[in-house]
């Protein structure tokens, strides 16, 4: 048996909300390396705080 069972929640749902997880969690990270990248290659460049 699928804990979905159990829980009472779609398979295809279940599962469409994790690949949207790892979906989102990729371009998080690949948003925080390019702003690593650009403060490495810029580092006297500050902005302010609003």
């Amino acid at each position: 048996m699928f804990a979905c069972y159990f829980v009472r929640v779609d398979r295809q749902i279940y599962y469409r909300k994790m690949k949207r997880k790892v979906s989102q969690q990729a371009k998080a990270t690949k948003v925080i390396s390019t702003d690593l990248d650009v403060k490495k290659s810029m580092p006297r460049v500050r902005t302010q705080k609003s």
